[in-house]
């Protein structure tokens, strides 16, 4: 009788189901230990902010303001600075230099850190150079040095500008024009206006009120300058000159002796010269 092979019990799958339930049970708790680990690390991110909020790192405890400052208001500057709070490393630079340009008489303002507890402020204080006359008001506004319009009040000599939104820039480049075409024959500019057609009309210290136009201006006043000392009748006060001529200029002369009583008052007459050059 013969005897048959023993044979052996076969646990491959038994062994790869266990293999297979400890790795799943691996990673789960790999899973598990990253989430714990990311709540705890929220909780702590959490808790620093709050103690941040409450107690700053570097708090900020003075503001210093530094540049030539003629104008401004340093009661208004101490008050902005009073309201800055908070940590030297959470404030916002570009907030503090917002709220210190709404001061009056500032133009800019560059914000740096002085560690520990120190914020420097550079200021840069507002040139006038003109008033800006808008529409029938001639206060409130000014004109820098820059051509910038600004607003503020200053009670002082200086010209008046006047013309269409965002145009402060090229009168004041043609007002320094005019102004050293004028100092030749000892004439300085009062006034310049540019029209919303884009003309110029330029008031002088002797009174007379030059219509220039929207083209080559600068040779209708050379014109004028030129014709200035040997035009005698150009020296009378209160000349209305056109100068929109090719080769001349319309003169109008107020008449100083109205012809009607001061009870009933008349339009002034005029008379009118037109020279040749």
């Amino acid at each position: 009788m013969s005897r048959q092979p023993k044979t052996k019990p076969r646990h491959a799958p038994e062994s790869t189901a266990h293999f297979t339930r400890n790795r799943v049970v691996v990673i789960g708790a790999s899973v598990a230990a990253m989430l714990v680990a990311a709540v705890l690390v929220w909780l702590a991110m959490a808790t620093l902010q709050k103690n941040l909020d409450s107690t700053p790192v570097f708090p900020i405890s003075e503001v210093t303001f530094v540049g030539d400052m003629q104008r401004v208001d340093m009661a208004e500057l101490n008050r902005v600075a009073g309201g800055i709070r908070g940590s030297m490393l959470q404030t916002n630079l570009n907030d503090v230099k917002a709220a210190i340009k709404q001061v009056h008489w500032v133009r800019n303002a560059d914000v740096r850190r002085r560690f520990p507890t120190t914020l420097e402020i550079s200021l840069e204080e507002h040139r006038p150079y003109a008033k800006w006359k808008d529409g029938d008001a001639e206060q409130g506004f000014l004109v820098n040095t820059f051509g910038e319009v600004f607003e503020a009040d200053l009670d002082a000599a200086l010209p008046i500008f006047s013309g269409p939104q965002g145009t402060s820039k090229d009168v004041l480049a043609n007002y320094a024009v005019f102004k050293s075409q004028l100092a030749v024959i000892g004439l300085a500019p009062l006034s310049l206006v540019l029209s919303a057609r884009r003309a110029w009309q330029l008031r002088l210290d002797n009174g007379a009120l030059l219509e220039l136009g929207r083209a080559e201006a600068g040779e209708r006043l050379h014109r004028y300058v030129s014709a200035y000392p040997v035009v005698s009748a150009l020296k009378m006060p209160d000349l209305r000159i056109d100068m929109r001529y090719q080769s001349g200029m319309a003169v109008r002369i107020a008449d100083a002796n109205p012809t009607r009583p001061a009870a009933r008052a008349a339009p002034k007459s005029t008379k009118k010269a037109t020279a040749r050059l």
